[in-house]
């Protein structure tokens, strides 16, 4: 959003036919801006932007109320960018999402390498984030202010971890706060269809990072963790589980035979159901299990092979441990990542590399 506004980025300025606005070029990029008319776009996103982060923000603290229209703000704000890139968008038009892009990569870079001059260490930058560690107040204002000078950007301390789990995937990482509580971006494990007997072991996995004070206790964790895992993985393998451990449950959109290209695993489900005779409808929850076996289509009047089946009809001698197994490493993977530990030698799996 604050690209939107510092560089007047719209459908009506991006590259404009004015010769003298040429010079004025997207870094990275060959498109140009206009610097004689002012984007419709860039002020509507920059007003919000303004409201949300100075008005709804601070409003939030004292009323859920503000808390729920200061993340409906933001939803748009972080949609209005991707819209651009969308051929079914009125205005759509790929250099604008490409400026944007191009913008906030340049922006990202060049504040690393301010913040390393500054003799900050980075741990770790994204589209729109730096992690830095032990900055001083002197540094972090040094670090700001040459941001307003040089890019137009207001940069500011958005949160204060005691320390943080980042993962080698971007915009994964788990950062706790001084109070011990624990901020998860990206995790698949954070995801509320992640079945229980996954996300429960995720929940746990929290739990220890919340209560560790120092990076000493930090590296004491890969034991409970390592537990954690391993018995999971075990109670998955000797099926020692009940079914609705297991499930998915995930929202219709629509009615399920309203879908006829792609049809989603839980789709297909609910279409199960309906032949079954339970009748489902847009906004019914669809339980559902990854299983190994088949199943009788009434439309193709034949037996087909299927990966998924409700909840309501599996039993537990069909359900895909191999799978569940790999959801476990998808999960786990992210953050064992940071505490350098193999997810393959928690289950006892022994690499070649290791005898040699």
């Amino acid at each position: 959003p604050s690209i939107f506004k510092v560089w007047n980025l719209g459908y009506q300025t991006i590259l404009c036919p004015h010769k003298e606005c040429k010079d004025n070029i997207v870094p990275e990029t060959d498109h140009w801006v206009c610097k004689k008319n002012k984007a419709m776009e860039a002020e509507i996103i920059g007003f919000l932007k303004d409201l949300r982060v100075f008005h709804y923000k601070k409003l939030k603290k004292g009323n859920p109320w503000y808390k729920v229209v200061e993340q409906a703000v933001k939803v748009f704000l972080n949609a209005s960018y991707g819209v651009f890139g969308d051929e079914k968008f009125d205005l759509y038009c790929p250099p604008v999402s490409e400026s944007i892009t191009a913008v906030g990569r340049s922006s990202i870079m060049r504040t690393i390498e301010k913040a390393k001059s500054l003799g900050i260490k980075v741990l770790y930058g994204d589209t729109d984030s730096v992690f830095l560690h032990k900055p001083t107040e002197q540094q972090i204002k040094a670090l700001s202010e040459w941001s307003i000078k040089n890019l137009e950007l207001d940069l500011g301390v958005d949160k204060d971890y005691r320390y943080v789990c980042l993962s080698s995937r971007k915009k994964n990482y788990m950062g706790i706060t001084p109070e011990g509580k624990v901020d998860v971006k990206g995790m698949t494990g954070k995801k509320k269809h992640t079945p229980w007997i996954i996300k429960a072991a995720f929940d746990a996995a929290k739990k220890y990072f919340g209560e560790a004070q120092t990076p000493e206790e930090v590296q004491a964790l890969k034991g409970a963790l390592k537990e954690v895992v391993r018995n999971v993985y075990l109670k998955i393998k000797r099926r020692d589980f009940e079914l609705e451990e297991m499930a998915f449950h995930i929202t219709l959109g629509k009615s399920p035979h309203s879908y006829d290209k792609t049809i989603p695993q839980h789709v297909r489900a609910a279409i199960m159901l309906e032949d079954k005779g339970i009748e489902l409808k847009k906004g019914d929850v669809v339980s559902f299990v990854k299983i190994k076996g088949s199943w009788y289509n009434k439309d193709a009047k034949k037996v087909e092979i299927t990966n998924v089946k409700p909840l309501q009809l599996a039993v537990k001698e069909e359900i895909d441990v191999n799978k569940y197994h790999e959801i476990l490493r998808s999960v786990f993977i992210q953050i064992l990542d940071s505490l350098d530990v193999d997810f393959d030698e928690i289950i006892g799996v022994c690499k070649i590399d290791k005898w040699f």
